[in-house]
């Protein structure tokens, strides 16, 4: 990590649940205890605030992407986005049965998890699919839904993450190296 220089780099949340930084569930969290406290104090990390009221949220994380990120056609143009998949076929905090026309223009939405448990806030479709690349990394607990996310590639709506996949111009998939399918 020495030969990053790392004051050229910065991280954006893609999603958050909206909790606490320090609750096991906050991606601020997790990201804190694997990565961020061993970067260099010149990273700057604009993390989601999941604990503020969410409206308001929204708008400071909306307006803060948009003065700092550059955009085309409007939207925020990210360099890089790296996303997982969960079981169902979501990715961020975008759900199945979402409404993707109802990001354009967004740059931040708030979902609920299908089990209704918490409220998130997530970079919206329209924003995540203009990036310049996007990266799924995929675990080997999502070869399932991996699967059946190939053989169903043709359907539309019924996967997010796949709509991502759809919709965006670079996407690299990386999987495990014992990844047979």
């Amino acid at each position: 990590m020495k030969s990053i220089d790392w004051s050229f780099v910065n991280f954006f949340w893609v999603d958050e649940r909206c909790v606490s930084p320090n609750n096991e569930e906050s991606n601020f969290f997790n990201a804190y205890k694997c990565f961020l406290q061993y970067l260099d104090n010149n990273t700057t990390a604009y993390e989601i605030k999941g604990h503020e009221r969410i409206a308001s949220e929204i708008k400071r994380y909306s307006d803060l992407i948009s003065n700092v990120i550059m955009s085309r056609g409007g939207a925020p143009v990210f360099d890089e986005i790296f996303l997982g998949v969960g079981n169902d076929g979501h990715t961020a905090s975008i759900f199945p049965g979402h409404s993707f026309k109802d990001d354009l223009g967004k740059v931040c939405i708030t979902t609920t998890s299908p089990s209704g448990v918490l409220s998130r806030i997530s970079l919206s479709s329209w924003v995540i699919s203009s990036a310049l690349h996007v990266s799924f990394i995929l675990l080997d607990n999502k070869k399932e839904i991996f699967k059946k996310m190939l053989s169903e590639c043709g359907k539309k709506d019924t996967y997010p993450a796949l709509n991502i996949f759809n919709m965006t111009k670079d996407v690299h998939i990386y999987l495990p190296s014992n990844y047979l399918l």
